[in-house]
């Protein structure tokens, strides 16, 4: 009686918290003149199915967590909300991506609802990329309700799943203390406050990625075909949103299931079957058509210079940094790696570079820790094969983007930062020797890069 008793109190916290978030999205809709109904029932929907997902913590867990996930959708609600009478001649549409994004999708969901059928070839056809993933996501929430409002209420609510997931993991893996810093710090991290007001899909990408590693993590420790079943379909749906990233995913599940003692080689074998299947899957399914097939015709390794020459050149037409990489040389991979990891400035303040502004500090306070986490990782040998795709992650991710300059924007950090910020938790949490001098070697670096980066403008 008394768990049932703490049960009904904590979702009922919930609700009574997310009556300002409610209240909020009335405000912003009857100042844009907007039908309330389908708004105000599909934050209620949101909220019900966040507390049914909380029902599966523990009462002393939830008791922790509720004041900071309230106060996580109601800063990402505020923020949405602004920015959407900041630009409310735009319909809220502020990014260049946001108006592709939201046009093609209203395309699709037009045709939907004339009852015109659009096979995944169809709709490449008309959105001219494999990435069709997130035009459908949008054309879903469109065929409720015209506006970006209902994606952006999907994506705040995307968010704060991911770091309960994050919650979730690190706590099996690494004990409460990193796990509830790990949740604090994802949850109240600005810069996945203020993307989740918008129509991107990097928020989208980031909750599959941390859904597809929880559910091997999950398979791993059970061994149900299920779970199998469930990643499977989860990498599916991460490929359809960005597909190249299936050929980082891929590789460091396999990494992990390799330096996995419990599983006898006949079961890797098999396991290494199914990845490979779902690669091939993943290739045959997706669109190829011109660009994809008439680039392979001429080679891999032909292909590849080709794409390295073009991302390059797309780097060099931007107005930050990464004008000045030149090819594969030191200077020009160090500029890279600089931009993707501390980018942008914070002493830009022109665009939205005034709305990173409190993102990118967040994010400088937390790399030396993130630095710490990782020579922890490589210096424990038990952690490292046992949480292998916590850390690879990030690395191989920092890597591609690294040497892919075209693809090379801040924003993509969002997909690994659920993951960086377990290795920063860690890296705050544990002590090791040198500490102190590893996190000052780091502001070293940060200060460097953001020097180095101004005088390159």
């Amino acid at each position: 009686m008394i768990m049932g008793h703490s049960v009904r109190i904590s979702l009922s916290m919930l609700l009574y918290a997310s009556i300002p978030a409610l209240f909020v999205s009335t405000v912003v809709v009857a100042v844009s003149s907007y039908e309330i109904t389908p708004i105000f029932l599909w934050l209620f929907l949101w909220v019900v199915l966040l507390c049914t997902f909380l029902y599966g913590f523990p009462a002393a867990e939830r008791k922790f967590i509720i004041p900071f996930v309230t106060l996580a959708i109601l800063a990402r609600l505020a923020v949405a909300v602004y920015f959407r009478i900041v630009f409310a001649g735009s319909q809220g549409l502020f990014f260049p991506d946001e108006f592709y994004y939201y046009y093609n999708a209203l395309n699709i969901s037009e045709a939907w609802e004339r009852s015109i059928y659009l096979s995944i070839s169809d709709i490449y056809d008309l959105v001219r990329t494999r990435n069709y993933g997130f035009h459908i996501y949008n054309a879903l929430h469109y065929v409720i309700f015209e506006d970006k409002i209902l994606t952006v209420i999907s994506n705040i609510f995307f968010d704060v799943l991911a770091a309960l997931l994050i919650y979730r993991m690190a706590f099996k893996s690494f004990g409460r203390e990193t796990a509830r810093l790990s949740f604090v710090l994802i949850a109240l991290n600005p810069y996945n406050i203020y993307y989740s007001a918008f129509l991107v899909k990097d928020i989208l990408l980031a909750f599959l990625i941390v859904l597809f590693f929880y559910i091997v993590q999950d398979y791993n420790r059970r061994h149900s075909s299920f779970s199998l079943l469930f990643a499977i379909m989860s990498l599916l749906a991460i490929s359809s949103v960005r597909f190249y990233l299936i050929f980082i995913l891929v590789p460091i599940v396999g990494v992990y299931f390799l330096v996995n003692r419990e599983y006898v080689l006949i079961k890797k074998l098999a396991i290494g079957t199914v990845i490979l299947f779902s690669i091939g899957l993943l290739y045959f399914y997706s669109p190829l058509r011109v660009t994809f097939d008439e680039g392979m015709s001429a080679g891999w390794f032909n292909t590849f210079q080709s794409y390295s020459a073009r991302s390059i050149e797309h780097a060099q037409s931007k107005s930050y940094s990464s004008r000045h990489i030149a090819g594969y040389d030191i200077k020009s991979l160090s500029i890279s790696f600089s931009h993707f990891l501390l980018a942008p400035s914070p002493f830009n303040w022109s665009g939205d570079g005034k709305y990173q502004f409190l993102g990118v500090i967040y994010w400088y306070f937390l790399f030396p820790y993130f630095v710490v986490g990782n020579i922890i990782f490589i210096l424990d040998k038990t952690i490292r094969k046992r949480e292998v795709m916590i850390w690879l992650l990030p690395l191989v991710i920092i890597t591609i983007i690294m040497l892919m300059p075209a693809i090379n924007e801040p924003r993509h950090r969002i997909m690994m930062m659920p993951f960086a910020t377990i290795i920063a938790s860690i890296g705050f949490t544990r002590h090791i020797k040198h500490k102190k001098l590893i996190i000052l070697a780091s502001w070293v670096f940060i200060i460097a890069s953001v020097v180095g980066r101004e005088f390159l403008k």
